[in-house]
């Protein structure tokens, strides 16, 4: 049987009982290593859990069927930080069951979904998802802007994922990271600077009038942490600011409901007290 099992934002104090449980009994325990991070070690999960836990790269998830082909005699559990589901390869991973005949279980947690509506905005008047990559002197894909308009344009919120490039080292050194794109020693995590200027970039590009300096927009940074920050300004405000460690991710609010505005301001004017 294979386990699809969420991790939460935090670290392994997120899972519930039930998840514990089917962890520890597990034959096979996989640590997905590249879609998203938690905030604990290799090692502290191996010790909380008693057990051996094996980092699933990015070659493991692009050969699914290897999980699926264990998952037939062995109970493999594959831990993916925050939820499952959401990546393309978990759906994959789901379809190969499925067609192999290989009974699984999906086991929920929080993700950076849940921040939808947390935070005065009501989740009915979100828009597509945008992820955000990084730009290259060769690669400025502008559309993901189009993405953005059209939501604004139906009077939506856009809630906007952050590139991330990590490797099979991250889990034993989470120190050793960086907010340059440039840096090939270490793991790369988008910050809300550079997203905002990629915005910025896109604004100059398409002549949109979407985001200017003084449009108010959400930067959310270790969404269910206990070093969680929300910030709520403008845009010439936020590019000054020193957002810390990852993972951030924005807000780019539509058109707010009457409601949505004062829930908002109420939200920000108790965190500042």
């Amino acid at each position: 049987m294979l386990y699809l099992i969420g991790l939460g934002l935090a670290d392994y104090e997120d899972l519930s009982l039930r998840s514990v449980k089917i962890i520890k009994k597990a034959d096979k325990v996989y640590l997905e290593a590249y879609t998203c991070i938690i905030h604990n070690t290799l090692e502290e999960l191996k010790q909380f859990f008693g057990k051996e836990i094996a980092l699933a790269d990015r070659n493991l998830l692009e050969n699914t069927q290897i999980l699926v082909e264990q998952a037939k005699y062995q109970d493999i559990v594959l831990l993916v930080p925050g939820t499952p589901i959401f990546a393309t390869t978990h759906t994959d991973l789901i379809l190969r069951c499925q067609n192999d005949n290989v009974t699984y279980k999906i086991i929920d947690n929080i993700s950076i979904f849940n921040v939808i509506g947390h935070f005065g905005l009501f989740s009915y008047n979100f828009g597509r998802t945008v992820s955000i990559p990084f730009f290259t002197d060769t690669f400025k894909p502008y559309s993901i802007y189009d993405k953005i308009k059209l939501n604004i344009d139906c009077n939506l919120h856009t809630l906007c994922l952050l590139d991330i490039k990590i490797n099979r080292d991250y889990y034993n050194n989470q120190n050793e990271f960086s907010f340059d794109p440039d840096n090939k020693t270490k793991n790369i995590f988008m910050n809300a600077n550079t997203a905002i200027k990629i915005l910025m970039d896109c604004e100059k590009h398409t002549k949109y009038n979407i985001l200017t300096e003084n449009k108010k927009i959400f930067v959310i940074c270790r969404f269910g942490h206990p070093t969680q920050q929300i910030f709520y300004d403008t845009i010439q405000n936020l590019l000054k600011k020193d957002f810390n460690g990852p993972l951030h991710s924005l807000i780019i609010p539509g058109p707010m409901e009457v409601v949505e505005k004062e829930h908002t301001e109420n939200f920000f004017v108790q965190n500042k007290k």
